[in-house]
């Protein structure tokens, strides 16, 4: 559909036609509203009658409008009038990059550096939230007056793909850019402006982020020498030449730097393995495009280092890109350390899938062999946390078969094996072949496997050390909880495997490890000693030196493995490494090879979201800022959800009102937890803690602030309030015993000095109570089996109990009708239906959604469920936190120590 001069779609006045391509046609508007003229994008007839096309569509330009950068025209918004689909966008004054090169045959060599600059900065931002542009070319990219260089279109040749078709063809329609010539009839069928396309897009196979890398080399070098790259007369005779052909290199000017002729032979190159792997390294390339000779030999003499030791790699280009990047290893204090032969060398090792982001939370997500022959990491692609390894030869990272929602891993010291942690099981596999489940645990907290093929492993949060066979069998205990300590955490085994460093987190500080200690226990005798004093996670480097986790930075020590000793002072080497500050867990590994593997960044988990989650998985922010939130609770009337943590940190409980998005702090004073709804909603009930967490006060207050709070019971240990009855005489509660540490189900009842009944309660742990709806059934998580399994039984009667879950479950919670039993399965939220009846009968569980972030704490409140709407509301990491794509690399990263 065409407009006229004057049509009106909603606020915008049409005022002139710019353009029609295989995009839709484009047109200049008036934004009556904001007074600003706008180009308008018409949408295809065909989107308005496809219901599927069209909610695909808008999410992705949801997506899209996020991009917000300089150099990126920017999406405003979409608009539907009397028919007409419409994309708002920015309006972009000047001739596209394509009508400056036919005009002049070419730019010169300056300013076309200068536009790939500009060019490789919008990319570079689109790359980091995982959009790719799929249609770069110079047709797409235009040049203000004032030099500044806009790319259009980014990523609608993905919004705009035909969800009507299916088969092969819509597959290669998906990876492909859109293209419309006179033998064409149906919009977007296939192939882009072939030019541009890369290989693996011109044959129809999935693609990633190297395609607009491809499609960079060929804008670059059509500005440099005025023609294009792969050349034919027909669409055929392109795609041919970019399959078989190289480009003319003889056709770049002599002007162009040696740096920037080897940056366009990376980005054309035909086998992606080989290609450059980010636009960021060709944005420094370009910055800096004349190095002096003396760089170009440092580069050369890194590049040979890296290669004899293995870890120069297809997505490196030459490594003076890396020797230009800000250095990141800060000392803070000088002393004496043996020399490592080499040249410090840098590069990032990204997830094969472009779309996939490090999984920073709760376990260590980086792991060196002993050797540092493989590194291994975690990484969410699709909702999905899977573990990846790289072997030195190897050209990418690869997903091990089997290891879905697996994270923690660890290498064997020769490096041809991964162990790690998922859903309940401890798995293993070799690095090219499948993962198989060699043992049981809770909650994870660290593997460390010895030469002698010994695993040392705490298999509970809240746990001490034990030891397996990497093959399987029992686990043996290593270490015992001694007074005041919860955990021993973050096992590292020492050579030989006599003895085994880990961290002690205490009960005064529950929720920091940097006031904690790390300890070494001799495996034969049990015997311990305190090596490190005030830390969190240390890593034996294989060199004489301790890697270890201090206040967000990463720190070096002298360190002899045999006396368990360390001498001279600390040294700062990292300022900020990612970490989960709610675990202790730190994101490096380090190798006795001189490699150091870490992920940039400052603490995780310090601030979360509330995330509102369908069943379905589409999710929306909550109204509220950031905090240090956990254990939320909505109200009876869906309208409010009191939570712990707030602005204030973790000791405070907040009430958050839904509609207003205002959010109040409700408690002022003491360590808090667990807070409770009355069943009117007027009333917040909570535990508090004694400042030794040996003893706890079961307080309430009004939930509008009204009246101080009361006490209406104490309990021994630390109690969390998981129901109160409808007349507010007694509560449910989860109670952890200080001396065992276990979890125990009690009631009790408010205003009287009579002990609790204990409904739950044996040798196993058992926790996170929930009552049904109508009272009458209690579910409730125990590991009786040796891992959590959700249990349902009557809350009054002969406590018969019924087994719902056998493949791991934690987290129950009813649905406000009763008719079916939510709960997490490491991070995909389940359900099972429920038949109602005086018998508790049950369904087969079923997935709903992947990306429950569990929090990790004692009272298991992760999510909650509004009892109105059914919607879901989760608690998650802030998106504000530091970026998550890459893990860095370092070669010979000593080196730097004997300088400062």
């Amino acid at each position: 559909m065409s407009l006229t001069t004057g049509t009106r779609l909603n606020q915008y006045e049409v005022t002139a036609q710019l353009g029609a391509g295989g995009m839709g046609e484009v047109y200049c508007a008036r934004d009556t509203r904001l007074q600003r003229n706008v180009a308008i994008k018409i949408l295809p007839s065909l989107f308005a009658t496809d219901a599927e096309r069209l909610t695909r569509f808008e999410r992705e330009a949801q997506v899209l409008a996020s991009l917000n950068h300089p150099h990126i025209a920017q999406i405003y918004g979409v608009e539907e009038s009397a028919g007409v689909l419409a994309l708002v966008m920015e309006l972009v004054d000047g001739p596209t990059l394509a009508e400056l090169i036919a005009a002049a045959g070419g730019i010169s060599v300056e300013d076309a550096l200068d536009v790939a600059t500009q060019i490789s900065e919008a990319l570079e931002a689109a790359h980091d939230q995982g959009i790719i542009h799929r249609d770069l070319k110079p047709a797409n990219v235009k040049v203000r007056p004032d030099g500044v260089v806009k790319v259009l279109d980014f990523g609608l040749a993905k919004a705009m793909g035909v969800g009507a078709m299916s088969g092969a063809a819509a597959e290669m329609i998906e990876n492909s850019p859109t293209f419309t010539s006179p033998a064409v009839t149906q919009f977007g069928v296939i192939l882009g402006t072939a030019a541009y396309m890369a290989p693996e897009q011109a044959r129809g196979k999935i693609i990633d982020r190297r395609v607009d890398i491809w499609a960079f080399g060929c804008v670059l070098y059509e500005m440099l020498t005025g023609s294009r790259p792969f050349a034919g007369e027909t669409v055929t005779d392109v795609l041919s030449a970019i399959v078989s052909r190289e480009p003319d290199w003889n056709a770049l000017p002599a002007g162009v730097p040696a740096s920037v002729a080897r940056l366009l032979r990376r980005c054309l190159e035909k086998d992606p393995r080989k290609r450059l792997r980010d636009i960021g390294e060709a944005r420094l390339v370009l910055e800096t495009p004349h190095a002096s000779h003396e760089d170009a030999s440092r580069s050369a003499r890194d590049a040979t280092i890296a290669r004899s030791r293995g870890w120069a790699i297809p997505s490196l280009m030459a490594v003076a890109l890396l020797t230009l990047a800000s250095g990141y290893l800060v000392v803070t204090r000088a002393r004496q350390q043996p020399s490592v032969p080499g040249t410090i060398t840098r590069f990032d090792m990204y997830p094969p899938d472009a779309s996939a982001a490090l999984t920073l939370v709760f376990r260590p997500a980086v792991a060196l062999s002993a050797n540092g022959r493989t590194a291994a990491f975690v990484a969410a692609a699709g909702g999905i946390d899977r573990v990846y390894v790289r072997t030195r030869s190897d050209a990418v990272a690869r997903v091990i078969p089997g290891s879905e929602r697996g994270t923690g891993p660890a290498l064997s010291p020769d490096g041809k094996w991964v162990a790690f942690f998922a859903g309940g099981a401890i798995r293993k596999a070799p690095i090219d072949g499948e993962a198989a489940t060699i043992g049981t645990a809770r909650d994870v907290r660290g593997i460390s496997w010895s030469d002698d093929g010994t695993l040392f492993l705490t298999a509970d949060a809240a746990a001490p050390l034990v030891s397996m066979p990497a093959a399987g069998g029992q686990q043996r205990p290593v270490t015992t909880l001694a007074a005041g300590e919860r955990t021993h955490r973050w096992p590292e085994v020492l050579p030989g495997g006599r003895s085994v460093l880990f961290t002690v987190g205490t009960m005064a500080s529950p929720d920091s490890y940097d006031g904690g200690n790390i300890d070494a226990v001799m495996v034969q005798t049990g015997e311990r000693r305190v090596v490190i004093r005030g830390a969190a996670m240390a890593r034996y480097c294989g060199d004489g030196r301790l890697l270890y986790s201090k206040g967000g930075g990463l720190f070096s020590i002298a360190f002899d493995p045999d006396r368990l000793t360390t001498s001279g002072e600390p040294v700062q080497v990292i300022p900020a490494v990612a970490r989960d500050a709610s675990t202790g867990a730190a994101h490096f590994s380090c190798a006795s090879d001189g490699t150091l593997a870490f992920v940039p960044g400052t603490s995780l988990s310090e601030l979360r979201d509330l995330v509102w989650v369908d069943a379905p998985g589409q999710t929306e922010l909550a109204k509220l800022p950031a905090g240090r939130h956990q254990e939320v609770r909505i109200s009876p009337d869906g309208r409010r959800a009191a939570l712990l943590g707030g602005t204030s940190g973790n000791g405070d409980v907040w009430i958050y009102e839904f509609a207003a998005g205002t959010f109040n702090r409700l408690t002022f004073t003491g360590t808090n937890a667990a807070p409770t709804w009355s069943p009117d909603g007027l009333t917040v009930y909570y535990s508090s803690f004694d400042a030794a967490r040996t003893e706890s006060t079961l307080m309430k207050k009004p939930a509008d602030g009204s009246r101080d709070a009361v006490a209406v019971a104490k309990t021994p240990g630390r109690s969390y309030i998981a129901w109160v009855d409808p007349k507010e005489t007694s509560a449910i509660v989860d109670v952890v015993n200080p001396a065992s540490d276990r979890g125990d189900i009690l009631r009790v009842t408010f205003g009287t000095s009579a002990p609790p009944e204990r409904l739950v309660g044996t040798p196993s742990n058992e926790y996170a109570g929930a009552v049904s709806p109508g009272g009458n059934w209690l579910a409730y998580e125990s590991d009786d089996t040796g891992r959590p399994e959700i249990y349902v039984r009557e809350l009054e009667g002969s406590g018969v109990r019924w087994q719902v879950t056998s493949e791991g479950g934690e987290e129950p919670h009813w649905s406000s009708d009763g008719r079916q039993l939510f709960y997490r399965s490491a991070n995909r939220l389940m359900a099972v239906p429920l038949e109602p009846g005086r018998t508790f009968r049950h369904g087969p569980p079923r997935g709903l959604f992947d990306g429950i972030y569990n929090t990790g704490i004692e009272s298991g409140r992760s999510y909650d469920v509004n009892p109105v709407t059914g919607r879901f509301l989760l608690v998650r990491p802030a998106d504000s936190g530091p970026s998550s794509r890459a893990v860095r690399m370092v070669l010979n990263w000593a080196l730097e120590l004997p300088a400062r």
